[in-house]
């Protein structure tokens, strides 16, 4: 790969040198034209790699992050922690698309100033980064969905859970009242029944 770039530059060089020998170019214009063509390559080179490195490295963190969600047998508090966690990461997600398509932006230059095997390289990353975004934005989007829906019904069984214990005092308080009441079997009876249905129809 380094030789290929070597004799990209130096190709690059060659035909820097002829134009300028046909068209009697001054020597210093020849020097400006070749610095800055080449530095102005490699320089964007430079910016696409470093930009490239960022979302490489948060991809790898979220592949790794939804490799191993095991929402069988979880917790209600561990469901709410990695809820918040996912959460984030779905926000930061959307500012990687923006980092994604300003990659897309840097490829489409560079792959202009470059040929054979460099602009290869350069199609093939950015293509692979734009498919692991998709693929790692998708499991984001079912393993959040999943959370919240393991962590509403475990609210909801709680909030059930709160209600039938109000419930159950209630209850407990009228059976104390019935049997502290005076009067035959058949007075509480209906007393008791009366309190069943106020308790069980409101």
């Amino acid at each position: 790969e380094c030789k290929t770039t070597s004799d990209q530059s130096y190709t690059e060089i060659l035909n820097i040198s002829r134009t300028v020998h046909e068209s009697k170019i001054p020597i210093q214009q020849f020097h400006f034209s070749l610095y800055y063509r080449l530095d102005r390559r490699w320089l964007l080179w430079h910016e696409f790699m470093q930009e490239h490195a960022h979302l490489d490295s948060w991809l790898g963190l979220v592949e790794q992050a939804v490799s191993r969600p095991d929402l069988a047998h979880i917790t209600y508090i561990t469901a709410k922690e990695e809820l918040g966690k996912f959460e984030r990461l779905r926000c930061e997600a959307v500012s990687r698309l923006v980092q994604l398509d300003s990659l897309s932006c840097r490829n489409r230059t560079l792959t202009r100033l470059f040929e054979g095997a460099m602009q290869a390289r350069l199609l093939v990353s950015a293509r692979a980064c734009g498919q692991r975004w998709d693929e790692a934005n998708a499991k984001l989007k079912s393993i959040t969905a999943r959370l919240k829906l393991v962590v509403s019904e475990w609210e909801g069984f709680e909030a059930e859970m709160e209600e039938l214990a109000v419930w159950l005092a209630d209850l407990d308080v009228r059976l104390t009242e019935v049997d502290h009441l005076t009067g035959n079997t058949c007075e509480k009876l209906r007393r008791l029944q009366v309190c069943w249905s106020v308790l069980t129809y409101g």
